[in-house]
């Protein structure tokens, strides 16, 4: 027997004798209490029943009348105080009822329509108690009403756990206990925990009506606990205090989230938190927001995303474009699709509001919305003033400081001037009204204009709606009379619902200029905005004008609706020219109407109103924006005779709004409002203006007919004069700039135009040679030197001249006369000139010419005479007695910027170059004393000889100019100029010519550049080579001295050191990587340099002290990069110093019940990365991240101390070990553990490494052999001195030369002693390669590209070649130096001309085609310039001259044709964009650009790629794209129809075989696992790949093959892609093709799917499409492809396909249950939950990558690289992990049957653009239509 009561649970007392109920199983001991409270309960419930009368339940209908009231009483407690009946056999009661109705928006339907948020809601609350247990209840909805009992609705209950809140949607975590049922009464028992629950009745379909009951029953003896009620904001029960206020986003307010620029348009809101008293303690109130969309108004509009923000703003308004992460206190989360979103937290007490901003995802989103404020305090809700668009101050006291200055001291309103006054405009989103208190205060002093002690102004201010209110005497207050003194005040009551209030401040008198200060007080909080009429004081004269756009309804009758040219438009009529323009509107719209978004058009239309869009725009003032004011600046409009047309226009039309236009100008300007025509007047004027427009086109066809009939000069002029007084040329202009001509008529318009110019030049000709004609040939000119001082100036000869000799007279103005003839070229006269006036500087008729005065323009500047015209061509300037100027001429001085790209500045002659230098730096931007001018040969030596018998070098350009003028000139050679003139000019021609190049001349300081330019083509700007002095500190100062430009880096000028002379018996590698490059700084310090800036960058001057010493004397080296702070501290502590761990350098944490390393140094990373455990996880984790804490170099230079084990005596650790002993456990291990390391590092994990780390990196791997002692390894690899080694031996060991040789087709890297002569390097590549003895060793020779063939005397250090260059080894017997291409490096073409004759030639794959052409033409003994031809051929069309011949794959004896620039037909064209033209990059960043014909095949494009690299193992290379993942190798080249230039990366190909290497990371080699033996037989479809389409593709056939594509694409994924978010970096997109191309797959995939449904123009086809791809996704899911599942679905909810409601409803039970399935499987709720445990349970599988990614990111972001200066190693174990769970699916293949048909039409699906789908969907099922639109 018990020894408690079985209903309450109490003890049983001793001395009460408890009550027995029931036998056996079913025995029950009660309290004498609790036996008599029952029987009680019994009783009661029978009376109940029977007072309610018998009850009939038939089959499908329950009565609603015959349940069990309420229970009243209460059984006896338990010992914990709930309630329990304590025995399984008590029956139920109902224990709460409620009645709802679904009617109108409440009608949500079920939970798969938008609407469902709608329906109405109940909070259920069960008891709580300390049991967890759940509690048995019913729950039975009971539809009432006369529908319910004849035809009811399919009704059901959603039994949600979401704390009591709303349910917007239902979700996996929600307890779905009552299935849908169509019967009067649905019920069903269930167990729930004691907790809240939201239950939301519901019907079928959305739009339902009805009426119905809800009923809870649970045991009788918790019926009282049992709570049900209409749903109420858990939050209203929780805070005493609530706000809550009603708004919407409509309009310009609809402004979208944080991230649009329009965010702060959006509604928002002040809350202030009262201060406490003074004295009390400050404690913060706790706050509640919630943000409430209301109802869903119809079934084809779903909830918005919508978001709730709190601001700390200091009580202003969010009114910028871009909302700071610091100001934000606070949101509701991410962006939701809820009716309801939420935010809770506390808020300091202060004086200043903080800022509430709710807000949409997207703009333009309008919907209304309810927000409401609980707090556990009182606060003070205020509506923020409407969005201004200007910069405000907020506050309820605001001060603003301004002044009347310049044009804003307009004075009062009895001037015109009053609209120039600053003005205010003060409002507050208080909607019960408010009062104003305003003070305006004078500031004397304060402007520069004025003193202290200045007088008072009369002042006042006034308050009004608008200005033009104030104007007319309807102001809301005044300060009354102007009165003199310092301030005045007034008090204005701004009305409920009004808009912003004008203030106006103004002095009596225009022109009182003074400072002041405006203060507004309010009991609201204020915004107040200074109006932007305030412009620059240049603009003298103001006028306006007040107008409105008009509304629908104000429209007179017969107007139509309003169109875009309806707008009001005023006519501006300008006085004087050049005025400047400040056009501003500013609007003013009707109490609680948003600013409208308003522009301005300013345009040319004759001063018409604009009707039609064939206007000229002259100006406008940008974007449409909804500001108060928005304004246009055009600056030197000219007055016209007709004036131009405002238009003030907005984006909202049929809102009656008013505004006022206000125009400022420089100059009086007048602004007339223009009338609104009638719809007869509009139509008359487009036709009249069309038809005018029409009859002058036509006209034009006439013209040239009837002028080119005319053969007289004159006829044809006059006949033109005609035509122009007709007004042809301003509408032929007109015309061209509205309408787009067709080519007849802009080919007749030009031709009409050409025609017009050449008779013009043939009459002014004609009047020219006549003028000529009437004057002497021998005119008397003034001459004048500029380049001589007054008291310099020139003597002539005039004492005993000889024969012929020429006489200048000098005159009283400085100036001489001299007789000169005018049909003499001017270069000639120069020089005649000359033989009088000599330069003093000695410069010749080469670098002077003649000037002239601009005819007509007195004071304009000088005009150059070009030196082939004659003074003849300028009679009109002679006639107006001509005053010739000799001076220098300029000299064109070129920048090359490479590329074919160059900038060029003209100097004066006689500049020296040291001046020249300097203008030129400083115009190209460059330090003067990093530059130099060098002197380039004559680049067309060819055209000057053509022109040896004339008497000065001629271009072709000069030739054709001089051709022109010709036929005005007439000269004869007896009158050119002397003899001795002629042989100084032929001189200088000659200097100039020659064969060859000739060496490069730098100008000296103080040369002339004419005078260098006389025998030089051009001079060329560039950093001159400078000498700079470094003292090598190594066991003595060495000084160094070397060449080098100001362009170069510190770090190339480091290497030239390193490689000069006098370091050759120095140990080179271990100065690079010790040593550091430092300058004498000021104060004497050295002061490092930073290697990877220039030497200007870096601030070098010539002369300058360079020192290269140890990083640590002097002060470290500046490191390229930005290095952690561990790699910093760890530089400090060497890794053998830190041997032991401690607190400070090792932290471990437990995980999963095992102790592993949390955190640590970088010194102890190190340790522990070359451990003899050999940890793998570790290693493979560290070598992937560790650019996340620290660079290669410093990981470098660790090892590098790591592998120098330190002398026994200094590890005490190793104290008791013998030395033997030691060295075979300790050193050597960790010697061969840091090689392991090394090659590893480079064989996996160096791919993206930067350039010069990797090359140091591969060089020590390489020279990695065992063969060879560990001792040397450590000196020539990795740059270590060990001091105490032999000298002997360190020097051997570092003067090595690596070569790669080639011999025929076999390339090897072998390494020459530098000590050993080429001759004798020839027996060591005998035997590498095994060469045969015969023919004998000096039957070869080694060469190269770059050198030709070795000289064998000299030795390899001497050579000249660098480390791992390629040199040839073959027979032959060419001269030193000679170049030779091997046979197997060159290529024979056919070169053929357009004459028809060709030749053979052998060219090296590495010409450039530029090259070729120089070549050609010197074989065919051409003398034309290569600029003038191309290379043609058949495959490519023309090739281009920057490419080499590796860039096309040209065979044998092909055919290319040299042929004339520019004479390219229509077929090479053609043929030329036929070609693929490709930038390959190599896996060592190399980077080349090829071209392949379209019909390439991938695999011969990759033989010619591999083979222009140096490749020889071309089958483990593959080329990948971003768009294409891997290039097919039996597909073309023009298949995949790549742009020009793309990126394809040549790569090397993932090891899936299993291949063994020397550490066999399992990130980087995983093992492979066999394929099952079972294989699918393939289904083939009967139809050619270009012809198949969805039907004749098997689901489970299309799901093999998509998952052979999908794993093979996600197999190629390479761990190094996986870090530092690279897929999401444009920048890093080299690191990561692979993933890159994988996502891209999945984006063709939805793709796919959205275009093949909208494909179908049927309703029924569209519906069959979609469950096909439902039946894909279905196949997907069983092959555990969930890549492809993701991507099926993602195409399924495009928002083109997902709002085809009519072709949904078509798809049946069966596939939506089946889609359902799908979505919840890749359902993100929980952080993708279903998905990750069905990963989990796969043993082959295509993860959807963007889960792995997301948690990448989470892990990268939100945990920091450093903890303490330590490396935080849990989160790069994290990261290794993440990337393991990635890996380990790429090494499990399937083992289907590729279908290559099924697989190329998969692969070629385009990408389609969201609106071009969106667009098609529309015209498929267009909004709103009915069943009976759609087909």
């Amino acid at each position: 027997m018990t020894d408690e009561c079985s209903l309450c649970h109490k003890p049983l007392l001793a001395e009460e004798e408890p009550v027995t109920v029931g036998s056996g199983a079913r025995l029950r001991i009660l309290h004498p209490s609790c036996f008599d409270w029952l029987k009680a309960e019994k009783q009661r419930r029978a009376t109940s029943v029977a007072s309610d009368g018998p009850s009939t339940v038939t089959a499908g209908q329950a009565s609603a009348t015959g349940a069990a009231a309420r229970a009243t009483t209460l059984p006896p407690a338990r010992r914990d105080g709930s309630v329990t009946a304590g025995a399984s056999e008590l029956e139920t009661v109902v224990a709460a009822s409620v009645r709802g109705t679904w009617c109108g928006k409440s009608a949500g339907g079920g939970y798969s329509e938008n609407t469902f948020s709608n329906n109405p809601q109940f909070v259920l609350r069960l008891p709580q108690s300390n049991s967890v247990e759940p509690l048995p209840i019913t729950l039975r909805l009971t539809q009432c009403g006369p529908v319910a009992a004849s035809a009811p609705h399919a009704v059901g209950i959603q039994v949600c756990s979401r704390g009591g809140g709303w349910v917007s949607n239902v979700s996996q975590d929600d307890f779905l206990q009552i299935s849908l049922t169509r019967a009067t009464v649905a019920s069903r028992s269930c167990s729930l925990p004691p907790q809240t629950y939201t239950l939301v009745p519901h019907t079928l379909k959305a739009g339902e009506e009805g009426s119905f009951k809800l009923e809870v029953l649970v045991s009788e003896h918790l019926a009282g606990d049992v709570c049900l009620e209409p749903w109420s904001s858990p939050l209203a029960a929780e805070f005493p205090h609530v706000v809550e206020v009603e708004s919407g986003w409509f309009g310009s307010s609809a402004g979208g989230s944080i991230n649009d620029l329009t965010c702060s348009r959006n509604p928002q809101w002040f809350v202030r938190v009262s201060e406490a008293a003074e004295g009390a303690a400050i404690a913060p109130v706790a706050v509640a927001l919630e943000l409430d969309q209301g109802s869903v108004p119809s079934a084809e509009v779903r909830l918005r995303h919508i978001g709730l923000h709190v601001l700390d703003l200091n009580g202003g308004r969010f009114n910028n474009s871009v909302l700071l992460k610091k100001d934000i206190l606070g949101s509701s989360g991410d962006y939701a699709r809820l009716r309801m979103v939420s935010w809770r937290g506390f808020l300091t007490p202060r004086s200043a509001a903080y800022t509430v901003l709710p807000s949409t995802f997207e703009p333009k989103d309008e919907a209304p919305f309810t927000l409401r404020f609980y707090s556990s305090a009182p606060i003070e809700v205020v509506a923020a003033p409407e969005y201004s668009g200007g910069q405000a101050e907020y506050g309820n006291c605001v001060k603003v400081t301004s002044a009347w200055e310049g044009i804003t001291a307009g004075g009062c309103l009895n001037y015109e001037t009053a609209l120039n006054n600053p003005m205010f405009f003060v409002s507050s989103g208080s909607v019960t009204g408010y009062t104003l208190e305003l003070t305006l205060r004078q500031l004397p002093g304060v402007l520069e204009s004025e003193s202290a002690d200045a007088p008072l102004h009369h002042i006042g201010l006034s308050v009004g709606r608008s200005f033009e209110d104030i104007r007319r005497g309807q102001a809301i207050a005044d300060s009354g009379s102007f009165v003199n003194a310092a301030a005045v005040s007034v008090s204005a009551v701004v009305p409920p619902g009004e808009g912003p209030v004008c203030v106006v401040v103004a002095t009596f008198n225009p022109g009182e200029e003074r400072a002041f200060e405006l203060a507004v007080e309010s009991d609201a909080l204020l915004q107040v905005v200074p109006s932007v009429l305030e412009c620059d004081a240049s603009y003298t004269a103001v006028t306006s004008a007040s107008a409105a756009w008009r509304a629908d309804e104000g429209a007179a009758p017969g107007e139509g609706p309003i169109s875009y040219f309806d707008n009001p438009q005023f006519a501006l009529s300008l006085t004087e020219p050049a005025t400047d323009v400040f056009i501003c509107l500013a609007q003013r719209p009707a109490p609680g109407q948003h600013y409208l978004e308003q522009a301005i058009i300013l345009a040319d239309a004759n001063g018409e109103r604009l009707i039609h869009n064939g206007f000229a725009c002259v100006a406008d003032s940008g974007d449409y924006l909804p500001h108060r004011e928005v304004t246009l600046a055009v600056k030197g409009l000219e007055p016209r005779a007709t004036p131009f047309t405002i238009m003030p226009t907005n984006m909202t039309p049929g809102v009656a709004t008013e505004f006022t236009l206000v125009v400022r100008s420089s100059a009086p300007v007048e602004l007339v409002p223009l009338p609104l025509p009638s719809a007869t007047e509009v139509r008359s004027k487009l036709i009249s203006d069309l038809t005018a427009e029409e009859k002058q086109v036509a006209a034009m066809t006439s013209i040239s007919t009837r002028v080119d009939v005319l053969d007289s000069v004159d006829d044809r002029v006059a006949q033109r004069a005609q035509f122009e007084q007709l007004g042809l040329t301003s509408t032929l202009e007109r015309i061209s700039s509205v309408f787009e001509l067709d080519d007849e008529m802009k080919a007749m318009v030009e031709e009409y135009n050409d025609e017009m110019a050449a008779d013009n030049n043939d009459v002014s000709a004609r009047e020219h040679a006549k003028k000529l004609a009437e004057l002497d040939p021998l005119w008397s000119v003034k001459l004048a030197l500029p380049y001589l001082a007054s008291e310099e100036l020139a003597s002539p000869r005039e004492d005993g001249p000889e024969v012929g000799t020429p006489v200048a007279t000098r005159n009283d103005d400085g100036t001489y006369t001299m007789t000169l003839d005018s049909r003499v070229p001017v270069w000639s006269l120069v020089a005649y000139v000359l033989d009088a006036l000599p330069h003093p500087g000695g410069l010749t008729a080469a670098s002077l010419s003649l000037f002239v005065p601009t005819p007509g323009q007195p004071g304009a500047e000088l005009v150059c005479l070009n030196e082939h015209d004659t003074l003849s061509m300028y009679v009109e300037v002679y006639v107006a007695e001509l005053t010739l100027t000799l001076g220098a001429r300029m000299v064109p001085i070129e920048l090359a910027l490479g590329a074919g790209v160059s900038r060029t500045l003209e100097l004066p002659a006689d500049l020296t170059a040291a001046s020249a230098i300097a203008a030129a730096a400083s115009t190209f931007g460059f330090r003067a004393v990093e530059m130099g001018l060098l002197l380039v040969d004559a680049a067309e030596a060819e055209a000057t000889a053509d022109g040896a018998g004339a008497s000065a070098p001629v271009s072709g350009a000069a030739r054709r100019l001089a051709a022109r003028r010709g036929r005005y000139t007439s000269f004869t050679a007896t009158q050119t100029v002397s003899s001795s003139a002629a042989a100084a000019a032929a001189g200088g021609g000659s200097s100039g010519g020659g064969t060859g190049e000739a060496a490069e001349t730098w100008l000296e300081p103080d040369a002339l550049i004419g005078q260098a330019c006389e025998a030089k083509a051009s001079l060329m700007l560039a950093r001159q080579p400078v000498s700079m002095h470094v003292a090598v500190h190594f066991f003595e100062i060495i000084d160094v001295r070397v060449e080098v430009s100001f362009a170069a880096r510190v770090r190339e000028l480091k290497s030239r050191v390193m490689a000069a002379p006098e370091l050759a018996n120095h140990i080179v590698p271990s100065l690079f990587r010790t040593h550091g490059l430092f300058v004498d700084g000021a104060d004497g310090k050295p002061r490092a340099l930073d290697s990877e800036l220039t030497l200007s960058a870096a601030g070098l001057e010539p002369g300058d002290k360079l020192s290269l010493r140890l990083k640590t004397e002097g002060g470290d080296e500046e490191s390229s990069g930005a290095s952690s702070a561990a790699s910093e501290d760890a530089d400090e502590v060497a890794v053998w110093a830190e041997v032991g761990r401690s607190e400070t350098n090792w932290r471990e944490e437990v995980v999963d019940g095992e102790l592993v390393l949390s955190a640590a140094s970088l010194n102890q990373l190190v340790l522990k990365l070359t451990d003899l455990d050999g940890d793998l996880a570790f290693q493979e984790t560290f070598l992937l991240t560790y650019e996340s804490f620290t660079d290669a170099s410093t990981v470098m230079d660790k090892l590098v101390e790591r592998f120098r084990v330190p002398p026994q005596s200094s590890l005490p650790q190793y104290a008791a070990l013998s030395e033997a002993m030691f060295e075979n456990t300790v050193v050597i291990p960790i010697r061969h553990q840091v090689l392991s390391i090394v090659i590893g590092w480079a064989q996996y994990f160096s791919k993206y490494m930067a350039p010069e780390d990797k090359a140091q990196l591969e060089t020590t791997a390489f020279a990695v052999d065992p063969k060879r002692s560990m001792t040397s390894f450590v000196v020539n690899c990795l740059g270590l001195h060990e001091r105490d080694a032999q000298a002997e031996q360190a020097q051997a060991a570092a003067d090595k030369v690596l070569l790669r040789v080639k011999v025929g087709a076999k390339s090897k890297v072998l390494s020459f002693d530098g000590g050993m002569l080429v001759g004798e390097g020839k027996a060591l590549v005998a035997r590498k390669f095994e060469l045969p003895p015969e023919p004998g060793l000096e039957d070869y020779q080694f060469s190269s590209y770059k050198l030709g063939v070795l000289d064998e005397s000299i030795y390899f250090r001497d050579v000249g070649l660098t480390n791992l260059e390629e040199v040839f080894f073959k027979e032959g017997a060419l001269a030193v130096g000679e170049l030779a291409i091997p046979p197997e490096e060159q290529i024979l073409l056919r070169v053929t001309l357009e004459s028809g004759s060709s030749k053979v030639i052998a060219f090296g794959r590495n010409v450039a085609v530029a090259e070729m052409i120089s070549l050609i033409l010197f074989k065919f003994g051409l003398e034309e310039p290569a600029e003038a031809y191309e290379l043609f051929c058949d495959e490519y069309g023309v090739m281009d001259g920057e490419q080499t011949l590796l860039s096309y794959a040209l065979k044998n004896k092909s055919v290319v044709q040299l042929r004339q620039a520019g004479s390219s037909s229509d077929g090479a064209k053609s043929s030329a964009n036929s070609a693929a033209i490709i930038s390959v990059v190599c896996d060592d960043k190399a980077r080349r650009q090829f071209v392949f014909p379209a019909s390439t095949t991938v695999s011969s494009a990759l033989n010619h790629i591999g083979v222009s690299f140096g490749v020889l193992e071309l089958d483990k290379y593959v080329l990948k794209c971003v768009a294409y993942g891997r290039l097919e190798g039996a597909e073309t080249m023009g298949s995949y129809a790549l742009p020009p230039r793309s990126e394809v990366y040549f790569t090397r190909r993932n090891l899936t075989d299993g291949t063994s290497e020397t550490l066999n990371y399992t990130l980087i080699r995983p093992s492979v696992v066999p394929a099952p033996d079972k294989v699918p037989k393939p289904k083939v479809p009967k139809r050619a790949a270009r012809n198949l389409t969805i039907w004749d593709i098997d689901e489970s056939e299309a799901a093999r093959q998509l998952t052979l594509m999908d794993h093979a694409a996600y197999a190629l994924i390479e761990p190094i892609e996986l870090l530092n978010q690279a897929w999401t970096k444009e920048k890093y997109a080299y690191r990561c093709a692979n993933l890159l191309a994988f996502i891209h797959r999945f984006n063709r995939i939805s793709s796919w799917v959205a275009q093949t449904i909208l494909a179908e123009t049927k309703v029924r086809k569209r519906a069959q499409v979609m469950k096909w791809h439902v039946k894909l996704c279905a196949e997907l899911r069983k092959l555990n492809n969930f890549h492809a599942v993701m991507a099926v679905l993602g195409g399924l909810s495009n928002p083109a396909v997902s709002r085809l409601k009519w072709t949904k409803g078509r798809l049946g039970r069966g596939t939506n249950k089946s889609l359902e399935s799908l979505e919840s499987l890749m359902s993100m709720e929980m952080g993708y939950t279903a998905y990750r445990t069905a990963l989990q349970n796969s043993e082959r599988a295509v993860p959807y990558i963007g889960v792995f990614l997301g948690d990448l990111i989470f892990i990268e972001d939100g945990n920091p690289d450093l903890i303490d200066g330590l490396v935080h190693w849990s989160k790069f174990r994290m990261m290794r992990n993440a990337i393991a769970e990635i890996r380990s699916f790429q090494s499990k293949p399937y083992a289907f049957v590729p279908v290559e048909p099924l697989q190329r039409y998969l692969n070629r699906i385009p990408l389609v653009g969201e609106k071009e789908l969106y667009a098609t969907s529309l015209e498929l099922e267009p909004r709103g239509a009915d069943r009976s639109d759609i087909e």
